[in-house]
């Protein structure tokens, strides 16, 4: 006895419908979250509508019994393959199934109604359904990675499935056996298909509800292993952070900690309803009533705490922990709880109190404390740059220092900040800096650098009264040596030179006047020209005294250069008027100088100006002088015979000549002798001069 196909039909409706809504129920419970099982149970729907449209054959046309009810089956089929490839994370390619099922019931069309042949029907959908279920299978079987048991039984489901219908397939191919002779009758192939069909929606059902078990299973595994992981990570992040976490129960003052928090309280686990009470003994007695305060605020008005209070390790030494807390409803939404961090800011307090010190350093350091970056700006000063430049801190910060360090500096200021670029010291290292009054001050830094963050860290001492000191110790101990020596050469030269020199003239000029006429002319030249070299040399010796005497350490006065220019004019107006020289002299200051050396410096250049003058050419010189920082200059200028460029230097060298002595009388020794003034007077002299055009004499000399 066989069933039925129509109640075949009905047990198909039946079960798939339950299977769906029963699906369906699930999908919105517990496996909600399931990936896919909602669209699962949608398709069982789906493939029980597909039966209602084969139980309606011969009541409603053909193509709604016939073509849309194989449609729905074979995109039911197509629907649990793409569905089973989500699922299992194959989702490339999925489409080709859509387009497959409308081939095949457009095939199917042609063979109802265009060309009929139920046979080719029957044979183009089991085969069809078969490729669909064997598709199904092969992605819940093969597979690079170890797949659980329910997809493998699923898997083998979808095999056997499509297994049933391939073996129609065949049947329907070849297999030709009689009816009233053979066992397997058409009637009895479509029975078995249907049960085959039913039983596997029902162990495909089963089998997915399996499968998403296992994944709900994984899921809520990985999900506790990332929780766990999670809580680690918490937990060495607080670690590390010297944070802790903390719950407070404001009805019950039960209180629930981290392990960090134990940790900072050096305290071993205790249960929630005696931790508050055993954490109070180790938070400082003059700390424990804030606290009280702050958890009474936050309890009458609902407010958050932030407090500092301090711990007593149990060595004895002292915490300072930094505490925040909101309030929040418990799970049951009555308790009134406190929520919170607790950090040990222990670390941070010792750095504040640092801080203030090395700031109280800062601000009263008698030295110039500053941080500035590469580019050359000041970023931090302390109060010392303003007292001692005499800016504002306003006016220091918003300029370049280089701005303030005296021109002559700069380059060398510059090489030693390169030098800090490079990761070296700078010690002792002296620039003048030019304050708001306009003097300059000597400062000496000491710098680092960090090239990391491109700044300069530098402190520097005001030595212009050390200096000038030590300047002043080191220039008297040479002028007290020189003078030593230069009297002793003063005294051989007045006594062991000149005197045998003396008597060679005196014999000379004797024997000039005994044989005068009596010698031939070439002797009588001979001893006009012994008697001239002697009284050269007796010149040059005269020279060298008044040279050697310039070292003896005299007292500085207050002198006036306009008179003292006045009486050299007026010892040199014969040479003044005989060359027809023309004189142009400027105000000249009043100076703290040496009288006498001060007018023979004047002296020696107004008369080489007016000596070495160039043929019909009349000489004209002009005296000027100016004021900078604190230091006189004076230049002699002339329309002279000028110099050669090599010669700038060495012409105040002693007894340097650069002119023929037939040519320009001198000794070789007048600027050598203003070089010395000069240097007396802490200054220095140098000449401009072009070949042929003429000359112009500077020389500074110190107002301080």
């Amino acid at each position: 006895m066989y069933l039925d196909p129509r109640t075949i039909v009905i047990i198909n409706i039946f079960s798939s419908a339950v299977l769906g809504l029963a699906l369906l129920a699930v999908s919105q419970g517990y496996l909600k979250q399931i990936r896919g099982i909602s669209q699962w149970a949608f398709t069982s729907l789906l493939h029980s509508f597909a039966w209602i449209l084969f139980a309606l054959r011969g009541v409603v046309p053909d193509f709604f019994s016939i073509l849309l009810a194989n449609g729905a089956i074979l995109f039911s089929m197509a629907f649990y393959y793409r569905i089973i490839s989500v699922f299992v994370g194959k989702e490339k390619y999925l489409n080709w199934v859509f387009y497959f099922v409308a081939g095949v019931l457009v095939v199917l069309a042609y063979s109802v109604w265009v060309k009929p042949d139920i046979n080719f029907g029957i044979l183009l959908m089991s085969s069809s359904s078969s490729l669909l279920l064997f598709a199904s299978g092969y992605q819940l079987l093969f597979h690079r990675n170890e797949r659980p048991m329910s997809h493998l039984f699923s898997g083998l489901v979808f095999v056997f499935s499509a297994t049933i219908l391939l073996l129609r397939t065949f049947y329907y191919l070849g297999w030709n056996t009689s009816p009233v002779t053979s066992f397997f009758t058409p009637s009895v192939m479509q029975s078995i298909t249907f049960l085959t069909t039913y039983l596997t929606a029902a162990m495909l059902t089963f089998g997915f509800i399996l499968m998403s078990y296992d994944r709900y299973i994984t899921q809520h595994e990985q999900a506790e292993e990332k929780i766990i992981e999670s809580e680690n990570s918490l937990s060495e992040a607080q670690k590390l952070a010297k944070v802790g976490s903390w719950e407070f129960d404001l009805d019950t003052n039960e209180l629930k900690w981290s392990k960090e928090q134990y940790h900072i309280f050096e305290l071993e686990e205790t249960p929630a309803d005696q931790l508050y009470e055993l954490c109070r003994t180790r938070i400082h007695p003059d700390d424990l009533a804030p606290m009280d305060e702050a958890i009474r605020v936050s309890k009458e008005l609902g407010k958050g705490v932030v407090y500092e209070h301090r711990v007593i390790a149990k060595d004895g030494s002292i915490k300072h922990l930094l505490g925040t807390g909101e309030t929040f409803k418990g799970a049951d939404g009555k308790k009134n709880m406190l929520r919170g961090t607790v950090q040990d800011i222990t670390s941070r307090k010792k750095t504040e109190q640092l801080s203030k010190e090395y700031e109280h350093f800062f601000n009263n350091s008698n030295d110039l404390v500053c941080i500035a970056n590469f580019q050359g700006y000041l970023e931090i000063i302390n109060p010392k740059f303003v007292e001692i430049l005499g800016y504002s801190k306003e006016e220091l910060l918003g300029n370049n220092f280089f701005k303030f360090i005296h021109p002559e500096d700069r380059a060398s200021t510059a090489r030693e900040g390169e030098k800090l670029q490079t990761g070296e010291r700078s010690l002792n290292f002296v620039n003048r800096y030019k304050k708001k009054d306009g003097g300059y001050i000597l400062l000496e830094w000491t710098s680092t650098a960090d090239r990391f963050n491109g700044k300069i860290y530098a402190n520097a001492r005001d030595i212009t009264y050390r200096s000038k000191a030590e300047e002043s110790i080191r220039k008297f101990a040479i002028l007290e040596s020189k003078s030593k020596e230069m009297e002793q050469f003063a005294y051989i030269a007045s006594h062991d030179l000149r005197e045998p020199l003396l008597s060679i003239k005196n014999y000379v000029d004797l024997l000039a006047d005994e044989y005068k006429g009596k010698l031939d002319a070439d002797s009588d030249e001979y001893l006009y020209r012994i008697s001239r070299a002697t009284a050269r040399m007796d010149e040059l010796i005269k020279g060298l005294l008044d040279y050697s005497r310039l070292s003896k350490v005299k007292e500085l006065q207050t002198v006036d250069c306009n008179e003292i220019m006045n009486q050299v004019i007026a010892d040199i107006r014969v040479s003044i008027e005989n060359s027809n020289a023309e004189i142009y002299i400027e105000n000249l200051p009043v100076i703290q100088a040496y009288p006498l050396e001060l007018k023979q410096l004047f002296q020696n250049l107004l008369t080489n100006a007016v000596k070495f003058k160039r043929k019909d050419e009349i000489p004209q010189i002009r005296v000027s002088t100016e004021l900078q920082n604190d230091v006189w200059q004076f230049k002699f200028a002339d329309n002279g015979i000028g110099l050669e460029e090599a010669d700038r230097e060495k012409i105040f060298d002693l007894f340097q000549r650069v002119h023929n002595r037939n040519e320009y009388q001198g000794s070789g020794i007048g600027l050598a002798y203003c070089k010395k003034i000069v240097e007396l007077h802490h200054g220095n002299i140098w000449v401009d001069s072009i070949l042929g055009k003429g000359s112009s004499f500077y020389f500074t000399i110190s107002t301080t």
